[in-house]
């Protein structure tokens, strides 16, 4: 069945590649399309020592531990009577998983590392992948919870949290940028003059990098005055950044014949930061029951910058044949994200008998997000190409100009609700079971609007029958953007753990996530004028108008995630866990492996 499948992709990319060869330039391609998104961004932050695979959005309310307790209310912030300090560490081990856009769009994937192929191959989403990379994941994790003044205060308690992000990868490009260059081909992807006869020699391979570094940090206090009411403040600090390049400078043979130089390179840059400032409060009725309130806002800016450079010349004299190509190419493109995340919650814990305990939470969230957008292409390329013999000799030339500026605006809203109940039911002294269900409805909105002013040339002239071809347009348009994507998620999560002794205890753990998903992808082009020549004849167009849909996508997923693990406890105050994570996903044939993980946590308690 995989034989088959890639099969299909390989015909899928023969006949797209055909049509679209040296497609480089999409005008109506809106520019937010090129913004990078990351989970993280504008979202709260938590360290989550269970969170692994797909259990990251379970294990709050599921897992009885102190981390897995503050997210859902920072008033539940506390250790156990006997103890006074609580620490953790963890290390993750990375997973190479295969990328996908969690915010459904068509994919268009580049073949990029095929260097001087500009072919920009269409994938429909949602079945078909990006590129296989590593998922980003703290090279460090820590917390500590501990009480100031245990005889004094020993209902103030104070935590912090620290997850440290370090990784470098290879450079990969954004799939939807509006722009990308070849050597040899102008704009339009028209063949330049004699292109065929340029010898690419790589002399040197250049830049191939993508860096990134996060910080994300977390302080939480909570105090108990009389009256059964706990109160709880929490306050973090995000900071991401990720850049990296791709390209070199390749030198061709050098002779007193001919001289070849051709540069290019793409640089990215990027930085996130965010503050969230977070409280709540417990209330207990009774010893059995306890009802939480939690709100909190997060605010911060995503800025994204790239770059795109390409020189390149040839020049070739020996006579009767003579060749020279030169081409120069300045792309600068930026997003600037600035908003507000809003959320708040209710959560519920009800000892129902000596055993159980009935977990149930309820959690709003709303981002808003102002957009920035602006952008500027210019790109000339020139070349002659002189070919005969020593009694006729024929000249080609041809020119290229390309100019594209852009500036414009927008709005991203996120919606998100999350409901979450579970039961945590102690079977025996040995054995404790947990099970839950939580069911999401996920919303993300965005407009966006950018003004475009357009301009390009291509002229070809040639001796040969005293041919002459000239080609233009000029636009000046307003491109209107609307996404809508909708998700809605089941999961089942169940987690057993089997204490078989004072110093070994197992865990096994099944996530069950079933989502659904519908998208709407709407372009609308609002032309105040389009002038183009073609073949010699002049055509102009005002106010006008036209609208590029995208087929409207209804799909869904179905994961299961298991989990295994086990506790080494050698002291009373020392525990080492170790998780293990297969990931499998739904597939054409059945289930398949998608991911695999592996962690190692400390926790010491002196």
């Amino acid at each position: 069945m995989k034989t088959i499948r890639v099969l299909t992709l390989l015909t899928l990319n023969i006949v797209i590649a055909t049509s679209l060869t040296y497609a480089q330039y999409w005008g109506e391609r809106v520019l937010e399309k090129g913004f990078e998104h990351t989970e993280f961004f504008f979202a709260p932050n938590y360290l989550m020592p269970y969170g692994i695979g797909s259990f990251k959005g379970t294990t709050a309310g599921l897992v009885n531990d102190p981390l897995q307790e503050i997210i859902v209310n920072p008033s539940r912030l506390g250790l156990d009577s006997t103890r006074d300090v609580w620490l953790y560490t963890d290390f993750r081990g990375a997973k190479n998983v295969k990328e996908e856009n969690t915010w459904v769009v068509p994919v268009y994937m580049n073949a990029y590392d095929m260097r001087y192929a500009a072919s920009s191959y269409i994938y429909p989403y949602p079945r078909l992948f990006l590129e296989t990379r590593r998922e980003l994941e703290p090279v460090f994790s820590g917390a500590a919870i501990f009480r100031p003044l245990p005889e004094a205060a020993p209902s103030v308690y104070i935590g912090a949290t620290y997850q440290y992000i370090l990784q470098d990868s290879k450079y990969y490009t954004v799939p939807q940028n509006i722009y990308k260059t070849a050597a040899g081909y102008d704009f339009n992807g028209q063949a330049v003059a004699a292109s065929s006869e340029m010898p690419i020699v790589d002399k040197y391979s250049g830049k191939d990098d993508m860096h990134q570094a996060g910080h994300f940090g977390s302080a939480f206090v909570r105090y108990s005055p009389p009256g059964g009411l706990d109160l709880g403040v929490k306050l973090s600090r995000a900071s991401f950044a990720r850049g990296g390049s791709y390209g070199s400078a390749n030198y061709w043979d050098y002779s007193s014949t001919y001289t070849s130089l051709w540069g290019n390179m793409e640089l990215r840059s990027q930085s996130y930061g965010a503050w969230d400032l977070g409280g709540g409060f417990t209330y207990h009725p009774t010893p059995k029951f306890s009802l939480g309130v939690t709100a909190g806002n997060l605010w911060g800016d995503a800025v994204q910058a790239l770059r795109t450079v390409d020189t390149s010349y040839y020049g070739y004299g020996s006579s009767p044949t003579t060749n020279y190509y030169n081409r120069s190419e300045n792309g600068l493109f930026q997003w600037n994200h600035q908003g507000t995340t809003s959320y708040y919650g209710a959560d519920i814990v009800a000892h129902t008998s000596p055993t159980a305990t009935l977990n149930f939470y309820y959690r709003h969230q709303y981002s808003n997000i102002d957009i920035g957008l602006a952008s500027s292409i210019l790109d000339t390329s020139f070349s002659t190409y002189l070919y005969g013999d020593t009694n006729q000799t024929q000249t080609s030339i041809s020119r290229s100009f390309l100019m594209d500026r852009r500036s414009g605006s927008g709005v991203q809203n996120i919606t998100t609700d999350r409901v979450m109940a579970s039961v945590r039911w102690q079977i025996d002294d040995r054995v404790t079971l947990s099970v839950g269900a939580q069911l999401e409805w996920y919303r993300m909105d965005i407009t966006t609007s950018e003004s475009v002013l357009l301009a390009n040339r291509y002229t070809y002239t040639s001796t040969y029958n005293n041919y002459a071809s000239q080609t233009s347009q000029d636009e000046s348009k307003d491109l209107q953007w609307t996404f809508t994507s909708k998700r809605t998620s089941l999961q089942i999560p169940v987690f057993l753990t089997i204490q078989t002794s004072k110093y070994v205890q197992f865990m096994i753990g099944v996530n069950r996530d079933m989502t659904a998903w519908n998208i709407d992808d709407v372009t609308l082009a609002l032309f105040r004028y389009r002038s183009s020549i073609q073949g010699g004849v002049e055509t102009r167009k005002t106010n006008f108008g036209e609208r590029y849909t995208v087929p409207n996508e209804n799909d869904s997923d179905v994961r299961t995630t298991l989990l295994a693990g086990i506790g080494i406890s050698p002291s009373e105050k020392l525990n080492l866990r170790l998780l293990m994570v297969p990931n499998f996903r739904e597939g054409i044939d059945g289930q398949e492996l998608a991911q695999l993980q592996v962690w190692l946590g400390l926790t010491v308690t002196p």
